[in-house]
């Protein structure tokens, strides 16, 4: 058990390393890029981007899924996920390059037919990718996905940004993506060697365990890319653009760790499957630890977006503050609970299916009813959105609890108990920074803007800390994620002092 454990913490380390190093990266081509192209090269490059999501998303068949669920693949198993794969992305790629003349004609953009051209190339190079990476993962080492993942951004944002020098085209977006794409396959022969055979062995195997989860992936995509069209048909296009910025920038930090730590729970739980004990207390630890950090960093970016948005989107995004502070909220709440590792490694695929039914079942009239309500009332549009997906958070979490119950045994009581003490130690921080905050910009010598933001953050910190700590003294919990945390930190401050002037 240690050892699975010490194993899951490095590969998450790592993971999450690895995003922000891919994050940053792709935060600082954004910049650069933005400067050298103009917003039409990126208005044009991001319709193709969408459709071809969409389109991947609905036709996903979670093969590397299937080989981490099974017992012990066999060569025929990664020969069949290889040919699978193949076969959707020439499928994939002949449906892109039939929609680029509807989308031409569409959007008046002859541009696009080419670009949808380049996209279906960049999907049939992606199906060349090896299926023994997934040996990796199945074995918790993740080196190998750090290096893939950091090196195909690196060399995407390189050949971007060289070609943007060159030539100030739009065509530097889409061939950053192809090299990446191509850097990728390379690599992943690189790393193992495997040589690729046609055959369709396992199909029946692969079907039987993708079927629900490519079908819940599809009302996944359904739920994500129907809010802004639920939106624009309700408010005007600002609004719409207010909305995707304020989801994107309140969203990423809790979805992006959650995103590393899912990659890492799966094959974990997959290896505890037959041994029910073990499996809970893993669920119940890892729940923990994601409650940590998703509890201060959803709430307490709530309670500091009014100052925050403005400060750092400039102040034509103020109108998107309900929603950064709605999301934030919800993310941190829907972080109570991680089902989506644990059904899968317990091959309960249908039952995610029906889980993101019922979201997309509850989600869609709450939203719509909150935008009504925005729109008769003083809330307006966005603040009735704001609260529609705040209540449809709550309410989904609440039935996810009971999903985790049905699939694992684990009652919802143990689970609450889990992220109990970080939630009630973020909830205390938010408060306390909603009244520094109304204290600095009222005082005697107001303190606003950016510095404003890096007081309260700070501030937050500690605060969070402090109260976890002596909540954990209070509960007098030994076995919990912030007790594990708190001995960690002891460790490294005895090792720092050790090693200090006083040990020589």
């Amino acid at each position: 058990m240690q050892g699975v454990r010490n194993r899951l913490v490095k590969g998450a380390a790592m993971l999450g390393g690895a995003r922000v190093i891919v994050n940053l990266t792709a935060f600082a081509s954004t910049l650069v890029l933005a400067r050298l192209l103009t917003p039409q090269d990126f208005g044009l490059v991001a319709l193709v981007i969408a459709v071809s999501a969409i389109v991947a998303a609905i036709t996903d068949m979670s093969l590397n899924q299937a080989l981490i669920q099974l017992e012990s693949p066999s060569e025929s198993s990664y020969h069949t996920a290889f040919t699978l794969n193949l076969l959707r992305s020439i499928g994939l790629a002949l449906l892109m390059l039939a929609l680029g003349y509807p989308m031409a004609l569409i959007y008046h953009d002859d541009r696009l037919v080419a670009l949808m051209a380049v996209v279906a190339v960049i999907t049939a190079t992606a199906a060349l990718d090896n299926p023994k990476l997934v040996v990796f993962q199945r074995n918790l080492q993740f080196k190998q996905a750090f290096a893939i993942t950091v090196t195909e951004r690196m060399v995407a944002s390189l050949v971007a940004v060289g070609l943007a020098v060159l030539y100030r085209s739009y065509w530097a977006l889409v061939l950053g993506t192809l090299a990446a794409a191509v850097i990728r396959v390379a690599l992943s022969y690189a790393f193992i060697p495997y040589r690729p055979r046609l055959s369709l062995t396992h199909w029946r195997q692969f079907l039987a365990f993708s079927i629900w989860l490519s079908l819940g992936k599809m009302v996944q995509a359904a739920n994500l890319r129907a809010i802004p069209l639920v939106v624009g048909a309700f408010l005007p296009a600002g609004a719409v653009g207010q909305y995707s910025v304020g989801e994107r920038v309140a969203a990423m930090p809790i979805r992006e760790s959650i995103g590393t730590l899912q990659s890492v729970l799966f094959p974990a739980y997959a290896r505890m499957r037959d041994d029910v004990e073990r499996l809970q207390r893993a669920y119940l630890r890892a729940q923990g630890s994601v409650s940590l950090f998703a509890s201060p960093t959803g709430l307490g970016l709530a309670a500091i977006a009014a100052p925050l948005v403005p400060a750092v989107l400039g102040a034509k995004w103020i109108p998107a503050v309900p929603i950064v502070q709605a999301v934030a909220v919800a993310s941190a709440v829907m972080a109570i609970q991680n089902a989506l590792p644990l059904a899968m490694a317990l091959g309960q695929q249908r039952a995610l299916f029906m889980r993101n039914v019922r979201v997309f079942a509850i989600q869609l009239p709450m939203l719509i009813a909150g935008l009504v309500l925005g729109r008769l009332s003083p809330l307006g549009g966005l603040g009735g959105l704001a609260v529609g997906l705040s209540t449809a958070a709550i309410v989904n979490t609440s039935i996810n609890l009971w999903l985790v119950r049905s699939i694992s045994g684990i009652g919802i009581r143990a689970q609450i108990g889990a992220v109990v003490r970080p939630m009630l130690a973020a909830i205390a921080m938010a408060a306390s920074l909603m009244v520094a905050q109304e204290f600095l910009i009222s005082g005697q010598h107001p303190v606003t803007g950016l510095w404003l933001c890096v007081i309260l953050v700070g501030a937050g910190a500690v605060i969070y800390a402090v109260l976890l700590g002596l909540l954990n003294l209070v509960w007098r919990n030994h076995d919990g994620a912030e007790a594990e945390l708190f001995n960690i930190i002891r460790r490294v401050i005895s090792s720092i002092r050790s090693k200090g002037p006083s040990a020589h």
